[in-house]
């Protein structure tokens, strides 16, 4: 942060001060000649308003391993010391996100850590709602319920670390790394478990969204009308398909949708057809192993077991002889699956020959699970066993008490199961206990400049010893709060502190189980500004040194806030030597600063400031000989500026979407030239965030003569839009298209915007569509309608179909599209239909039916498909004004009316 005040301090004499840092160093290297500095000292001479940068080594001359920590001071530290307390306090709370980096896959666990059994109730979690299947994050497992809450807990003692709360239900969870896409019944979120924010939303209204693939930095997923590929820390599209599957898989470098009636493999990269798979059956999610594609399929009444080469064709096909199987598990060398009659099959991968059969008395309703050559399984009757995956031998089964519904998770040595209420149980190795390790000792601070560096000896190590946790409390709170993971390492430092405000600070131990020691000693510590030599600053702030190796130290000097005269200052070096004993040693750095007797540069100029929802956008014009441009902003006018962007010379606009909206923002420009010198700042340049207003730029005309255009308009770019509850994407720039249907005659097209606050804008658009003859047609089990040709941009919710030798369309759809009001009154389940002199009454399951007062006898009565009202054709269009043709070999109804 650079305040915008006068703050030098005239220090010592440069040369006296040298001579004493010298002392100091040779002193200590006699002492322990582990690390030092090269060169030992820094003078550097500079005029105010510049900056300056120079680089210095930190070399390691041990044959051990070192670990550092850096901080600066306005004299040099000698000794360590501190105030210490012997922590009161006992009691258990929250630890780290530690990520794992591998890749958990479909089966939900990670062969590396996965147990063999026997295994034994360890211990059970309760929640306030029915729980799903869990995820495992690292060391936490993540627990999603049907409130919308995540339960964050350890994995292997189930103690409570904290909750991820959302507004809606949840779907399902998605690992991969650090991002975790939650989906619930309104959107997607993605979700970062090392930062513990959300990175993204987006609202989709499929219940099928829970079809969800994450892939390094991509992610893929369904949305009942689209098949998307997006980046995953920004939820920007790299390419959308049409599709209507209702599950994915990753296979090579393919994305292979499926549907109950057919496979489509998709190039990850382009989204490109590779290959099609029509016409076929599938009784579940197909699997992948080693680039081959495993499938069930349905022939007529018999059940097939298939393989496929990763370009669709056929390796082998085995005939399953049981015709109630449903789910599907692919191992190395085998593949399993199991029946709902309970009935467990196992094949050999390569030949597709059957190896061994298991038959189970009770039903199984969820997937088997493969791990450490096992098959665990679960059925409806409470009975959880494993198989040995060679022999199909009954190796060891318990009863849970409960039917199970949610599948297995396993991992850290525990199988874990959900029942239907709100508990979770694991089950863990019989003859393993988890003893935590031993807290660290003697743990000690030094308080600097809004910073605190801890260090403290290291505690008992044994064979699963992995680091150390690091827990914090300001004074006036109640509770400590976990900050730091790190490893065995035995220091820490802790910035971003508020100076004359003492802190408290616990240290725990940590396994690679994720068990935890008791606390530390607690120490307390304040830090203070003292005479901190502001005009200096650093980077790297600690690392590691292996042995007879070198870091490079970057120093910055800035003389804004100086005045002409002699500054000294000290980087301090705490390190950690091979013996873990901890040490000091400090590198003088001493600044003389000159009169300013210069003209200075051209100040830079900033050329226009726009704002938007949570987004600024900075622009300015370009100056000569520019070796790089410094973005400023504050929020408190001429004063405490923070550097947030430095880019290249060739770059002359800044993007920042930090700020929040309704709140003043001053921005400033400065620019280094190729001798680095350092221009003032720029005048400037103020704005305040806000949402900008959603409009429509076309069409720009009320009477139109197609059924089908597209809309097109702008909003802001971080706004959800949306048109009749149907999700409208919004470019980066704030453009939107959107293709929409219309009715015969006057419409209200309505748009909504909703910003990231959750306020919504709305705008309407007048429109009367006007034709000489409308043109309607259908296709019996098809949700694609044509109007006037043109294809509806909205799909059917209930397609036509045949019943009784009878022809049965949605009523809504045909009536309001020829411009007939509907109504419906739900206790009679009556539906009035009105158009010009026309009224016609029908009844859900009766067969009577009136038009214009006039009673009618229906030969079939109309009935509901998916909550859609479903009539007869001839006798609900005729009235209507319409004509009917009939196409019984494309099996398509085509209705005309003239207008």
């Amino acid at each position: 942060m650079i305040k915008r005040k006068t703050n030098g301090v005239l220090v010592y004499l440069l040369f006296s001060c040298i001579i004493v840092s010298f002392c100091f160093h040779e002193d200590s290297d006699a002492v322990n000649p582990v690390l030092h500095f090269d060169p030992a000292t820094v003078s550097i001479t500079m005029r105010t308003n510049q900056k300056n940068e120079e680089n210095v080594q930190l070399i390691n001359d041990s044959t051990g391993l070192i670990h550092f920590s850096l901080f600066k001071s306005a004299e040099q530290k000698t000794n360590l010391h501190s105030n210490s307390e012997i922590s009161l306090f006992t009691e258990e709370f929250g630890s780290s996100w530690a990520t794992y980096k591998g890749s958990y896959q479909r089966q939900g666990f990670n062969p590396v850590e996965s147990a063999i059994p026997p295994y034994a109730l360890k211990w059970t979690y309760q929640g306030n709602r029915p729980l799903l299947s869990p995820v495992l994050s690292g060391d936490s497992l993540l627990i999603p319920s049907v409130d919308g809450t995540i339960y964050v807990i350890d994995a292997r003692t189930g103690i409570y670390r904290s909750r991820i709360s959302l507004d809606d239900p949840i779907v399902s969870l998605h690992l991969q790394g650090a991002y975790l896409a939650i989906v619930t019944t309104n959107e997607i979120v993605l979700y970062n478990c090392s930062s513990q924010v959300f990175l993204w939303r987006k609202p989709f209204f499929a219940s099928n969204i829970a079809s969800v693939i994450i892939q390094e930095k991509t992610i893929y997923f369904l949305t009942g009308t689209y098949l998307i590929s997006a980046n995953i820390a920004t939820g920007n599209e790299n390419w959308k398909i049409a599709n209507q599957d209702n599950q994915l898989l990753l296979a090579d470098n393919l994305v292979v949708s499926s549907s109950e009636t057919r496979m489509i493999a998709f190039e990850a990269s382009t989204g490109k057809t590779a290959w099609t798979n029509e016409g076929i059956t599938l009784l579940d999610l197909p699997a992948e192993m080693n680039k081959q594609v495993f499938i069930i399929q349905r022939e007529g009444e018999q059940a097939f077991l298939t393989a496929l080469q990763i370009d669709g064709s056929q390796i082998w096909k085995q005939p399953v002889f049981y015709p109630d199987v449903n789910y599907i598990a692919v191992h190395t060398s085998y593949v399993v699956v199991t029946t709902i009659s309970g009935n467990v099959l196992c094949f050999d991968r390569i030949t597709g020959k059957e190896v061994w059969t298991y038959k189970n008395q009770s039903k199984v309703h969820i997937p088997p699970v493969i791990a450490a050559n096992h098959v665990y399984i679960g059925s409806n009757v409470g009975r959880l066993f494993a198989l040995s995956l060679e022999t199909g031998y009954l190796v060891w089964q318990t009863n849970t008490q409960f039917p199970i519904y949610n599948p297995l998770v396993i991992a850290k040595g525990f199988v874990y199961i959900t029942d239907a209420i709100q508990n979770l149980y694991a089950y863990g190795r019989e003859w393993e206990n988890v003893i935590p390790p031993e807290p660290p000792d003697q743990v000690k601070a030094i308080p600097g400049d809004k910073m605190v560096t801890l260090f403290w000896r290291h505690a008992k190590q044994t064979p699963d010893f992995a680091g150390y946790h690091i827990y914090r409390k300001p004074a006036d709170e109640i509770e400590f709060s976990f900050i730091a993971s790190i490893g065995i390492v035995n220091q820490f430092q802790d910035y971003a502190l508020k100076n004359n405000q003492f802190y408290h600070y616990l240290v725990r131990s940590y396994d690679t189980f994720g068990n935890e020691s008791t606390n530390s000693n607690m120490i307390s510590v304040k830090p203070e500004e003292s005479s901190d030599p502001i005009w200096l600053s650093f980077d790297p702030t600690g690392g590691t040194l292996n042995p007879s190796r070198a870091s490079t130290i970057r120093l910055q000097l800035s003389t804004r806030d100086l005045l002409p005269g002699e500054y000294l200052g000290f980087l301090q070096c705490l390190y950690t030597d091979e013996k873990l004993e901890t040490d000091y040693v400090a590198l003088p750095v001493s600044l003389h600063v000159l009169e300013e007797n210069e003209k200075l540069l051209p100040l830079p100029k900033i050329s226009a400031i726009e704002a938007s929802d949570t987004r600024v956008l900075l622009k300015w014009e370009s100056n000569e000989n520019v070796k790089e441009y410094l973005v400023y902003r504050s929020i408190v006018k001429n004063d405490e500026l923070n550097l947030i962007a430095t880019l290249p010379p060739t770059i002359f606009f800044y993007q920042d979407d930090t700020v929040v909206n309704h709140k003043t923002y001053y921005y400033y420009i400065q620019y280094k030239t190729d001798t680095d010198q350092v221009s003032d700042f720029s005048v400037e340049a103020t704005i305040i965030p806000e949402p900008l207003l959603i409009k429509i730029t076309y069409p720009t005309t009320t009477l139109l003569y197609e059924p089908v255009f597209n809309v097109l308009g702008q909003a802001d770019p971080k706004a959800k839009v949306f048109y009749q509850n149907y999700p409208v994407q919004v470019e980066t720039d704030g453009h939107f298209s959107m293709a929409v249907g219309v009715n015969l005659g006057r419409n209200k097209l309505v748009f909504i915007a909703i910003d990231t606050e959750g306020k919504a804008q709305q705008t309407a658009l007048e429109i009367e569509f006007i034709t000489s003859t409308l043109k309607i047609e259908l296709t019996i089990g098809s949700s694609i309608v044509l109007v006037n040709e043109k294809t509806w941009p909205f799909r059917l919710e209930a397609p036509p179909v045949i019943r009784n030798n009878r022809t049965f369309v949605p009523l809504r759809f045909i009536s309001e599209v020829v411009g007939a009001q509907v109504e419906w009154e739900e206790k009679e389940r009556r539906i009035d239909i009105i158009k010009e002199s026309n009224h016609i009454v029908l009844w859900i399951g009766k067969k009577q039916a009136k038009l214009n007062n006039t009673l009618i006898e229906l030969e079939s009565a109309p009935f509901l498909e998916n909550n859609r009202t479903m009539v007869p054709l001839r006798f609900i269009t005729e009235p209507l004004g319409a004509k009917t043709q009939w196409n019984p070999i494309k099996q398509t109804i085509q209705l005309f009316i003239k207008s």
